[in-house]
């Protein structure tokens, strides 16, 4: 079916959006679905090299298409992608064993990602998948089985940059919506394991932000914290060793987030304060206005711990924005001191 949103993407829009929830219907196709709406512009340029013989056939000198068929003819794995990619029926969890393969096949199709065609597709292909992300946001039994295939695919979209970008916003309205109606979902390794490989950072940097913030504010269960703790614990240790310093904001989101977990499980106080001391002790040299912020914040943040009832009030889940956190923890402090 979404072979003729990709034959012709500009046509059959409206079409296509109204039928979106239709595909929500069954459950257990929903990952395969998002994999299927994902892979659009893939999936546009496969059908323009499918064309070649036919091409060929009309006279037409079509000598980058030869050349990329030929390619994929003659590579086991290529051939392997492509014809999934031109299937006839989707089935539950065919792409999830396929998409270590993909970076191979962009590299090969990369001379007909440029096509006019993949590139309205690549337009096209975000409004279908706000459709179908706003259809089941509220199945908890789709969310659920579409959080391992969204983690799976974020180092894995096509190589547009605007495309890329339009589904990495969806995608980060999505899962804040749903993980504050299904926090539990945040317990899924792929979380924790997405945010341990620190290259993903540069991928996706305000996703990454999103995810970590989201990581503070939702999550609930006493052994889903000390796991993601571990998580965040680690990455702030990778990010100092760096010393780059290059996303001070996700800095600050880390540590918030860490606290605001303290907040739930106070037994984890004590390592939340080791890292934000340390934390404190490296940038104590620096000049930066910006650090000099985070060094504030970070202080704020362990006088907050040094007081328990204080911070079961202050890092609950309830607590606002960053911003707004930090100027009412000046004014608490400000209390306290005095």
């Amino acid at each position: 079916l979404l072979k003729l949103v990709a034959t012709h993407p500009s046509g059959l829009v409206e079409e296509f959006l109204d039928l979106m929830p239709y595909l929500t219907v069954n459950t257990e196709l929903s990952a395969e679905v998002l994999h299927c709406l994902l892979d659009l512009p893939l999936l546009s340029a496969t059908i323009c090299v499918s064309q070649t013989s036919l091409l060929v056939q009309a006279g037409f000198k079509v000598t980058s298409l030869m050349s990329v068929k030929q390619q994929i003819d003659g590579t086991a794995d290529l051939k392997v992608v492509y014809k999934h990619f031109m299937r006839s029926k989707a089935q539950a969890g065919e792409t999830d064993a396929l998409v270590k393969l993909y970076p191979a096949y962009w590299s090969a199709l990369k001379p007909v990602l440029s096509q006019g065609l993949v590139e309205v597709c690549s337009q096209v292909a975000p409004l279908l998948l706000s459709a179908f992300l706003d259809s089941v946001r509220d199945c908890n039994e789709a969310n659920n089985s579409l959080m391992p295939a969204i983690f799976a695919r974020l180092p894995l979209l096509c190589p547009l940059p605007s495309y890329q970008k339009a589904v990495y916003d969806l995608l980060s309205q999505y899962v804040t919506t749903v993980w504050s109606q299904q926090p539990e979902l945040l317990g899924n390794p792929c979380v924790a394991q997405f945010l341990s490989v620190t290259s993903n950072i540069q991928l996706c940097p305000q996703l990454f932000n999103t995810i970590v913030s989201a990581v503070g504010n939702n999550l609930q269960k006493e052994q889903h914290i000390e796991n993601m703790f571990e998580t965040l614990e680690a990455l702030l240790r990778e990010i100092m060793m760096d010393k780059s310093w290059q996303n001070l904001e996700l800095v600050t989101t880390v540590c918030t987030a860490m606290a605001k977990l303290v907040g739930r499980h106070p037994s984890l106080s004590h390592r939340a304060t080791a890292a934000f001391e340390k934390l404190v002790h490296v940038l104590h040299d620096t000049t930066d206005e910006e650090k000099d912020a985070l060094t504030e914040h970070t202080q704020n943040l362990l006088r907050v711990m040094k007081n328990p009832r204080v911070a079961n009030v202050m890092l609950s889940p309830s607590s606002k924005e960053d911003i707004a956190m930090a100027s009412i923890l000046k004014v608490l402090f400000h209390f306290l001191d005095s």
